[in-house]
């Protein structure tokens, strides 16, 4: 498990991007990347895999709020 201590924003997808970046860390390269979270990401985490410029991203569970579901259909 990652030590997180002294950081304010940290949630599990935002760690999983830190970590593929360390591995390609060339934005046309991730086009193919496919994101697979438990829950629906929240407005930052959505935000950060855009600017990743992730493929696509795949949930399980749709929260009540306004999440993902409607901000991807921007796209």
């Amino acid at each position: 498990m990652e030590k997180t201590e002294g950081r304010l924003l940290v949630h599990a997808d935002l760690l999983a991007l830190e970590a593929a970046d360390k591995i390609n860390p060339f934005p046309g390269k991730r086009r193919d990347a496919v994101l697979y979270v438990t829950g629906e990401p929240c407005l930052m985490c959505l935000g950060a895999a855009l600017t990743f410029f992730l493929g696509e991203i795949y949930y399980g569970h749709v929260a009540s709020r306004l999440y993902c579901t409607v901000i991807s259909r921007w796209r």
